[in-house]
């Protein structure tokens, strides 16, 4: 198995001369709720709680600012309509969120895999919101499941489950069953590994809060470029373990193009 520092340069090789168009593709994959290997963070289930957390906030400072005396109507017209807006966008992301993540999981996978990755791509799989929705829930459920044993258990699952966009997003044949069940053995023995290449990346973090998130934009594409190369690594050896074949996770080679 390869070491953290090995995929973060194959990453940034994949990434060279397309970094700025990686980070506008990582920022509307973002905006449509659109997660793959953040872990226990993942995808529309993420972006819909706080879309949510913020509605709730909204309403109960309109609800204090119904009470007070001289609260010009107009301004709480204006406040109602951002709580609706905020409303809305939380159940587009919980219906779209799931597809985008397969979006972005095939952005990711063209990048590392030697062909031109496309906006496009990121809007690509709306025809399977039904698998994406159905991901994105089991994802969040087993892994808030497992929380309420404490956090640890918690995070491993989310690493256990961490292939499932890429598997979909690869295979649009395969059912999401197959697919947590596929993560599940890839991952038997490499949650560590994954866990130190995802503490690899802690540093980064820090420094893009400090360039008050503007370093942010640049980073989430050098993390998920990372986690697809650790994917394409994953798939080699679960090929070469007999838990699938080249039917089931057949890669993205260039003659494909």
């Amino acid at each position: 198995m390869l070491k953290a520092k090995d995929f973060r340069y194959y990453a940034r090789e994949s990434l060279r001369g397309r970094w700025l168009k990686a980070g506008g593709a990582g920022l509307v994959a973002g905006l449509f709720g659109g997660a793959i290997s953040s872990g226990w963070s993942s995808g529309s289930s993420g972006g819909g709680a706080e879309t949510g957390s913020s509605s709730a906030a909204g309403s109960e400072v309109l609800a204090s600012l119904g009470s007070g005396p001289d609260v010009p109507p107009m301004f709480l017209a204006i406040l109602m309509g951002v709580v609706l807006v905020l409303l809305l966008w939380a159940i587009v992301i919980l219906v779209i969120g799931g597809a985008t993540t397969l979006g972005y999981a095939k952005y990711n996978l063209n990048l590392v895999d030697d062909k031109e990755p496309k906006l496009k791509d990121i809007f690509s799989q709306y025809d399977r919101l039904g698998t994406g929705f159905g991901m994105q829930f089991f994802r969040g459920l087993f892994t808030f499941l497992w929380s309420l044993l404490f956090v640890i258990p918690g995070i491993i699952k989310a690493y256990e489950y961490s292939m499932v966009p890429y598997i979909l997003a690869e295979n649009p044949q395969i059912s999401c069953e197959r697919a947590f069940e596929l993560s599940k053995q890839m991952t038997k023995g490499e949650k560590w590994k994954i866990f130190v290449l995802n503490l690899s990346f802690i540093g980064w973090r820090i420094l893009g809060v400090l360039c008050c998130c503007v370093g942010e934009i640049f980073l989430e594409p050098y993390y998920e470029a990372t986690f697809a190369e650790l994917y394409q690594v994953m798939r080699e050896k679960a090929h070469e373990r007999n838990i699938s074949d080249f039917n089931e996770l057949p890669g993205f080679f260039p003659e494909q193009a």
